[in-house]
């Protein structure tokens, strides 16, 4: 299932799986917009957390590598108040220095 919420200033997304993955998105609203996801970036970041509940995060790492991505706001009906957009997203746990890849992610019509 999927949420979002829409502030003055913020887009949030979040997405879960049936097996308990989650994918939290936020970022600093710019409507339609490809937003980065830089490692160290207090206002646009990913986050994922696996279905043993150990949580990544795309602004979390040491070295630029470490971490981050894009995502891609495409579709923002201001009337029906629903979101739609693609998401490549590097996240890194900083605890055991491990990562995670997220490619072609995707999300269409949540409801805000």
């Amino acid at each position: 299932y999927g949420a979002a919420i829409r502030t003055d200033s913020v887009i949030s997304i979040a997405g879960k799986s049936n097996d308990g993955q989650v994918i939290v998105f936020t970022v600093k609203d710019s409507g339609v917009h490809v937003y980065q996801l830089d490692i160290g970036s207090l206002t646009n970041f990913g986050a994922y957390t696996d279905a043993h509940s150990i949580a990544f995060s795309s602004n979390e790492g040491y070295e630029p590598g470490d971490a981050g991505g894009n995502l891609a706001i495409i579709l923002l009906d201001r009337t029906k108040k629903l979101i739609s957009g693609t998401f490549n997203l590097k996240v890194f746990r900083e605890d055991d220095r491990t990562q995670r890849i997220i490619t072609e992610g995707s999300f269409n019509n949540i409801p805000y």
